[in-house]
């Protein structure tokens, strides 16, 4: 009887613990994934940014393997078949923000 209160007395701490943790950080962030993943599969393949005058807002963005990539260079664009501005789709601030930071384009 001994043996059994040893393990269960650390068992059940552990339960409780694990109920009493906060699960809304947990769900909040599987929500934002699965909206950050659902916004980069409708922007697959495509140039975005946000609508706006300031600097942050003129920066345009390729969506590639669900990330956004900051394309820094305009020659790129160029070199890559793209044409500024008709290519680029304007999305949200918070659609742009829910998807996952990639590397930057030079």
């Amino acid at each position: 009887m001994f043996r059994i209160r040893i393990v269960f007395v650390p068992l059940l701490s552990l339960l409780l613990l694990a109920a009493c943790s906060p699960t809304t950080t947990r769900e909040n962030s599987a929500q934002q994934l699965g909206t950050g993943q659902l916004a980069a599969s409708k922007w697959e393949g495509q140039l975005i940014r946000r609508p706006g005058d300031t600097p942050e807002d003129q920066k345009v963005y390729l969506v590639k393997s669900g990330k956004k990539q900051w394309v820094i260079s305009a020659d790129w664009l160029k070199r890559h078949g793209y044409k500024f501005p008709e290519d680029v789709k304007l999305v949200s601030a918070e659609e742009l923000a829910a998807i996952p930071q990639g590397d930057a384009i030079q």
